[in-house]
């Protein structure tokens, strides 16, 4: 259990990672309005990629939040394999607040697309896997903290 925890995790922030890169793409590379490498995977699901990347929200301060995600995923990524070759966690003050802050953003974004943007399952599938992350995260400090009997 001491090793699958960060194993999970790793292979979770390489997934949300993927996810984000396609979604930053997605962003930047489409030429015209409304033309995205998401959408017709979002038409099957009835979603709205265009609107979600479209949005105000999807960017701050210029910079897409997907991207912000990528880097945020590699992030997690590298501290997950540090914890899997050491077996401790790195950053154990500064982790639980990275984590807790994507956690919270993560929430807002979600509000923000079912309330004002419309429903995008590439985001929604970063989110999920961002929440999963910070389980999992959780699950292993517990087990850390846990005394032995």
């Amino acid at each position: 259990m001491k090793t699958i925890l960060p194993i999970m995790t790793a292979i979770l922030a390489l997934s949300g990672f993927g996810d984000s890169v396609f979604l930053s793409l997605d962003y930047l590379l489409r030429s015209p309005p409304h033309e995205t490498l998401t959408a017709s995977a979002c038409d099957l699901v009835g979603g709205s990629c265009q609107s979600a990347a479209e949005d105000n929200w999807a960017s701050v301060l210029g910079i897409p939040i997907a991207l912000i995600g990528a880097a945020y995923y590699l992030f997690v990524l590298a501290v997950a394999l540090v914890r899997i070759r050491t077996g401790i966690w790195p950053l154990r003050f500064v982790l639980p607040v990275v984590l807790a802050a994507a956690l919270v953003y993560s929430g807002y974004l979600i509000y923000v697309m079912v309330a004002y943007v419309g429903i995008c399952p590439y985001c929604l599938a970063a989110h999920a896997t961002n929440t999963a992350i910070v389980v999992l995260y959780a699950i292993s400090r517990w087990f850390e903290m846990r005394p032995l009997r």
